[in-house]
């Protein structure tokens, strides 16, 4: 019994040593790990359903440009926002904190920048946007990557839930 208070006592005293900072380089490495997975919802989601991150289904083309798409080899449908595959390359995962609160952004490189304007002002800003159930996965997986790191940290069997 004895052991057991001391061990406790040892777990709370390494949990009090971990700090929030802590918290947050476990966060900020595991979305840098994982950019390119965040990503891929907003790619696949866009080239396979057409679909915005808002839910909404993206107007289809017009006319003259599906002849264009069929021209070059491109889907007419859905609405993918893909031809030649440089605007999806250019997508990058932007990660910015404002105190704890981190903000996760997929911009477009420099060099997309023109195409990316034209793009939210025909079909709107949240094209690289993620929808809620996407934001979730991504939540739940670092609550669940978060919570192995703090466990590691703590080096102890005491399982806490923080999500």
């Amino acid at each position: 019994m004895a052991r057991a208070g001391s061990d406790l006592s040892q777990y709370i005293k390494k949990l009090n040593n971990l700090h929030r900072g802590q918290i947050r380089v476990f966060i900020d490495e595991y979305i840098y790990k994982n950019r390119n997975w965040i990503l891929v919802f907003i790619k696949q989601r866009l080239y396979q359903k057409g679909q915005s991150g808002d839910g909404s289904i993206l107007p289809p083309y017009s006319p003259i440009y599906k002849k264009f798409k069929q021209s070059k080899g491109g889907r007419q449908t859905p609405t993918s926002l893909f031809l030649t595959g440089a605007w999806y390359k250019s997508m990058f995962v932007s990660i910015d904190s404002v105190r704890y609160n981190h903000i996760i952004t997929v911009k477009t490189r420099p060099e997309q920048a023109d195409k990316t304007r034209a793009l939210k002002r025909k079909y709107g800003a949240s094209i690289l946007t993620l929808m809620p159930n996407e934001q979730k996965q991504i939540a739940d997986q670092l609550a669940e990557q978060v919570q192995e790191r703090i466990d590691k940290e703590l080096e102890s069997g005491i399982k806490i839930e923080f999500f």
